[in-house]
């Protein structure tokens, strides 16, 4: 699996010309969920799979926007390998997303205008 998560790395950095911070926290995220899945094989990886690690991440108290990065980065890697066509199926395609809070935008007081 490591070499998948190299060449879609490559991918990622030539071609669609992410951040080097993207890149690096794609990798740990990647990394992450390949411990997580204990050197089983990418395509017996299934959405009961991917459904536990986030259950797993969950009970570590990640916020919310740290979630959805991770699943970002699930989604955009399994998508890569179905179109590599290294894989038949995409587990990551049913995942729902995770609602992020909004943050109200910040104003100007009359006193500071």
């Amino acid at each position: 699996m490591q070499r998948y998560i190299e060449k879609f790395l490559r991918y990622l950095e030539v071609e669609k010309n992410y951040s080097a911070h993207t890149l690096l926290n794609y990798k740990i995220d990647l990394n992450e969920f390949m411990k997580f899945i204990e050197g089983a094989q990418i395509d017996k990886v299934n959405y009961l799979t991917l459904r536990k690690y986030l259950a797993a991440l969950k009970e570590r108290s990640l916020q919310n926007r740290s979630l959805a990065r991770k699943l970002a980065s699930l989604r955009s890697f399994f998508k890569f390998l179905c179109r590599e066509g290294l894989l038949k199926e995409n587990p990551a395609v049913s995942l729902s997303t995770l609602k992020l809070e909004k943050k109200l935008p910040l104003f100007m007081t009359e006193g500071e205008v």
